[in-house]
């Protein structure tokens, strides 16, 4: 099948900017009138506004602020504010702060217009990517923050972590999903409680600070697929690599790409089972370099129980790809 959108534009707004003369404002409205931005944001959103600014421009205000890239809203609030919203940051902080909207339908449901919009279910190969980012924060009266384990810096810092669904394809990567995560060491979760317990933001926060990351990864994939995105591969890192997670994976009719780690997982090679270390040492030697390769690799098939049951096994076929 020809790739129907092989030649198709994903980034039409940063490109634009690149240019001369080209507005900001006026690229952003196009964009959000061509996918019915608005009317999404209003579908999953209890607030009637009877009189002040309307919910449309507020909203608008705040998309502009993460296209300009101010590091704060304070910041963009003091400089560019004005521009394109005469209200202050308290009326922007207000919104964003509401717990009558569902920030995550919102999310979805632009991600899936932007998916039907630009075919991208047409595109052969495509996958579901999880990766997890921390954002720094050392204010005690930060919210929904507590201690991480950074592995760039090799050292623990306080702020947030966020995990995050995409999906990625030829052309792209498509954002689809997100969920903040808390720790429980030096946390620090709310200033005050939610006014509405039954909330879609109390709900998220409710899940932030009683779930896991491997939880929340499955619910996530569950969530994408549920919401009409289709992809054949699943990549991770190996924290997420665990059998409940595999098994997910699989029942879902796609194939997971995980890296492997060291742990308690044995893998069942001519009958006998086998630790990751022992099966490297095991495959050490075959290691050679391929066509467009950067390194020496060598791949194995084994066997792996899913299940923890011992009568009730479940052997799944799984390929180990090992790197020098």
């Amino acid at each position: 099948m020809k790739n129907i959108v092989s030649d198709f534009n994903l980034t039409p707004i940063t490109d634009n900017l690149k240019q001369d003369y080209i507005f900001v404002d006026n690229e952003i409205q196009a964009s959000l009138e061509k996918i019915k931005f608005h009317k999404i944001f209003k579908k999953h959103s209890r607030i009637n506004k009877r009189h002040g600014y309307s919910i449309e421009s507020i909203v608008y205000t705040l998309i502009i602020w993460a296209f300009l890239k101010k590091s704060s809203l304070k910041t963009f609030c003091e400089k560019c504010i004005s521009a394109f919203f005469p209200g202050g940051k308290d009326v922007l902080y207000d919104m964003m702060k509401s717990e009558k909207i569902n920030w995550r339908l919102i999310s979805l449901d632009t991600a899936k217009a932007l998916y039907v919009q630009n075919n991208i279910a047409l595109e052969n190969e495509k996958a579901f990517v999880f990766d997890d980012t921390i954002k720094k924060r050392r204010g005690r009266k930060v919210e929904g923050t507590s201690n991480h384990f950074e592995h760039a810096e090799g050292r623990t810092v306080k702020g947030q972590q966020m995990l995050e669904l995409g999906l990625s394809f030829r052309n792209g990567f498509l954002p689809i999903d997100r969920q903040i995560f808390i720790g429980n060491k030096n946390s620090h979760y709310l200033n005050e409680e939610f006014k509405d317990g039954k909330s879609a933001v109390a709900k998220d926060f409710k899940c932030a600070k009683d779930e896991n990351k491997n939880e929340m990864f499955r619910a996530m994939l569950k969530r994408a697929v549920n919401h009409g995105f289709q992809a054949k591969y699943t990549l991770a890192d190996s924290w997420f690599n665990t059998k409940e997670n595999i098994r997910t994976v699989k029942n879902l009719n796609m194939t997971g790409i995980f890296r492997a780690k060291r742990g308690k997982i044995n893998y069942c090679l001519n009958g006998r089972n086998y630790g990751l270390k022992e099966l490297y040492l095991y495959m050490k030697r075959r290691l050679r370099k391929k066509k467009n390769c950067k390194w020496k690799t060598a791949s194995l098939i084994v066997k792996l129980n899913l299940s923890d049951n011992k009568k009730k096994e479940e052997w799944i076929d799984v390929k180990l790809v090992f790197s020098a």
